[in-house]
């Protein structure tokens, strides 16, 4: 499979702009599998109107990008804030070539530092193995690369290559380059990064698309600062090998989780948080 990572900048708040560059970009790429940023159909912005931007499944640039995926019969991975039932998700989208459409929504929202997600989206839970022609893939954004937990949870349902969009200035490359690497190797599967470049209000996104192999090997690192499209040529055969070298999932031990369902079951019932989905 080869999947082609787009790093570019989005106009803030401006939808139209965008799918034009998209659709660009789409002409442009050639690969099975195309990947944008974080909230690229917007772009990221600390006073983005997320909520008034915000589309359902059927909206119309989420159909104007479903066309583009059947008109040049590629996937397209793509960021965009998503409604559904009066809640607005930060969102990661699959289009297909024959129409279908799957969404993963943020669980982990970033409220901290330069970052105030929780005020803009509704937190969601769990995770997708999405079950491809070319793959099984599951998506992530961001914030998400930081719980390996919900990784492992991919892994053992399957998936074989996990996509993470990302809107990440460069106060904090280093941690991704440092994270990443680790869920290919700890879950032996394939991670491919793309990240938003350029600068949207006062944050300035680094860019750097990667990808690793299932035993945390570098195989594709893009230049910092920089619009350009990288490419990358997947074998999921590789997969069974590195099992062989490492088998983690199969290791796996059921107690763990469990005992940290206890400790975070009883830290929830002391400081009275919950979550909304």
């Amino acid at each position: 499979m080869k999947v082609g990572l787009i790093a570019a900048t989005p106009l803030l708040g401006n939808k139209e702009g965008n799918l034009k560059r998209i659709e660009k970009l789409v002409k442009q790429a050639n690969a099975d599998l195309l990947v944008f940023g974080e909230m690229f159909l917007t772009g990221y912005g600390k006073n983005t109107r997320w909520n008034e931007l915000a589309e359902d499944l059927e909206g119309p640039s989420l159909k104007f990008v479903s066309k583009l995926a059947e008109e040049h019969n590629k996937y397209i991975v793509m960021g965009c804030p998503m409604a559904s039932k009066d809640r607005v998700y930060n969102s990661a989208l699959i289009f297909y070539p024959n129409g279908k459409k799957g969404v993963y929504k943020k669980n982990y929202l970033p409220s901290f530092g330069l970052f105030a997600e929780k005020k803009s989206f509704s937190q969601w839970k769990g995770i997708e193995v999405f079950d491809l022609e070319i793959g099984k893939i599951s998506l992530c954004i961001c914030y998400d690369a930081f719980f390996p937990e919900l990784w492992k949870l991919a892994a053992l349902e399957g998936t074989e290559l996990m996509i993470c969009i990302s809107a990440s200035p460069f106060q904090t490359r280093h941690y991704f380059e440092t994270v990443l690497p680790a869920r290919a190797l700890e879950n032996t599967i394939f991670v491919a990064y793309v990240n938003l470049v350029g600068k949207q209000d006062d944050m300035f996104f680094w860019g750097g698309s990667q990808v690793y192999g299932p035993r945390g090997n570098l195989m594709v690192k893009a230049p910092y600062f920089k619009e350009r499209i990288d490419y990358a040529e997947l074998d999921f055969g590789e997969i069974e090998d590195a099992k062989a070298d490492r088998p983690t999932l199969d290791d796996t031990e059921r107690w763990h989780f469990e005992e940290l369902s206890k400790i975070l079951g009883d830290r929830q019932n002391r400081t009275g948080s919950s979550t909304t989905f």
